[in-house]
C-alpha cells in the first residue's frame, strides 16, 4: 500500500477473444503516498474499450469549439503530427464537489487538486491525440455552496481528424486518488455546424447517443 502503480494482465488459455478490463490501479490507502507530481495518473485509465471508472461522478459536454483551427495554427493537444483537415472540440467537465476530497481551512475555504484528461482513439484503437492538465481548486464558503448547486467546471480543447473517433475523458482526484472516466463516440464531422449544434452530454452514470 505504497501508492505505487500495479499492472493487471488477463490471459486466456484459448484465443479469439477481445478482453476489456482495467489495466492497473494505484495501491494505497489514505495514509499512502500519492502518485508523483509529474506523473499522469489518468493515462492508464483512458484505455479504449476498458470499463469506465465511476469513483468520481462527472458530466462531460462535447461541443464544437467557437474557433476552428486553420492551417498553420498550433494543434490543440499533444500530437503535433496530426494530418489536416481537423475539427476542434471543447469538452466541458462538471464535477460534484461532494465527490472530491477538499481540505477545509480555518476560514472555511476548501482546496484540492484534480487532473482532467482526454485521449482520442481511431476505429482501429490507435491513439490519435491527447490533452490534459492539473487544475487547482480553491473555493470560499460562498463559492462552495454555489458549487454544490451548479457543480465545479473544467474545460479542455482538442483537435481531431474528421473520421470516427472514440474520445476517452477522465477526472482524477490527487488527494483521494480516485478517478472517473467515460467514453464519448464521435461521428465524422466534415461541415462545421453553428455553435450549439451537435452538442452531446455524457456522464459516468449514463450513456448518451452521439
Amino acid at each position: 500500500m505504497d501508492g505505487g502503480y500495479r499492472r493487471i494482465e488477463v490471459r486466456l488459455k484459448e484465443g479469439g477473444f477481445d478482453l476489456a478490463y482495467r489495466h492497473g490501479y494505484f495501491a494505497g490507502d489514505s495514509a499512502a503516498s500519492e502518485p508523483k507530481e509529474n506523473s499522469d495518473p489518468l493515462h492508464s485509465l483512458l484505455v479504449r474499450g476498458a470499463p469506465a471508472s465511476t469513483q468520481i461522478v462527472f458530466s462531460a459536454r462535447l461541443a464544437l469549439a467557437d474557433r476552428q483551427p486553420a492551417h498553420g495554427d498550433n494543434v490543440a493537444g499533444g500530437n503535433t503530427q496530426l494530418l489536416w483537415p481537423l475539427t476542434r472540440y471543447r469538452v466541458h467537465f462538471n464535477l460534484r464537489p461532494d465527490d472530491l476530497k477538499l481540505d477545509i481551512s480555518p476560514d472555511g475555504r476548501r482546496a484540492g487538486k484534480i487532473q482532467v484528461g482526454l485521449l482520442a482513439y481511431d476505429s482501429g484503437g490507435h491513439a490519435v491525440n491527447w490533452a490534459g492538465g492539473t487544475m487547482a481548486i480553491s473555493l470560499s464558503a460562498e463559492q462552495f455552496a454555489a458549487a454544490q448547486r451548479t457543480g465545479i467546471p473544467a474545460h479542455l480543447e482538442i483537435d481531431l481528424p474528421r473520421t470516427e473517433i472514440f474520445l476517452e475523458a477522465g477526472v482524477y482526484d490527487w488527494s483521494a486518488r480516485k478517478a472517473g472516466t467515460v467514453e464519448i463516440p464521435i461521428r465524422a464531422v466534415n461541415v462545421i455546424a453553428p455553435a450549439g449544434e451537435g452538442d452531446y452530454d455524457w456522464s459516468t452514470r449514463q450513456s448518451g447517443k452521439p
